[in-house]
């Protein structure tokens, strides 16, 4: 059996945010790792574990979504953001 796919969501929007966490738990081939609502709480998790997804609000209330995505994609280059 494969490994799932991780999932880490950041959104800000507290019903988005759940809405994208249970559409992702959704599929049986897909686990939501994270899901946090800044840009800080996001920079925090990705120190303890780097996801094979990032799904990722652009405009969050301590920064930029645009942000991350490019320290992410230079710094874990096997997260697909």
């Amino acid at each position: 059996m494969p490994k799932p796919i991780d999932v880490m969501i950041v959104e800000d929007e507290p019903a988005t945010r759940a809405r994208l966490v249970a559409a992702v738990d959704a599929h049986p081939d897909i686990v939501v790792s994270g899901a946090v609502a800044t840009l800080a709480e996001a920079r925090t998790a990705l120190a303890a574990h780097a996801p094979r997804v990032l799904l990722c609000d652009l405009g969050l209330p301590d920064g930029s979504g645009i942000e991350l995505i490019r320290s992410v994609s230079a710094s874990h280059p096997t997260t697909l953001a």
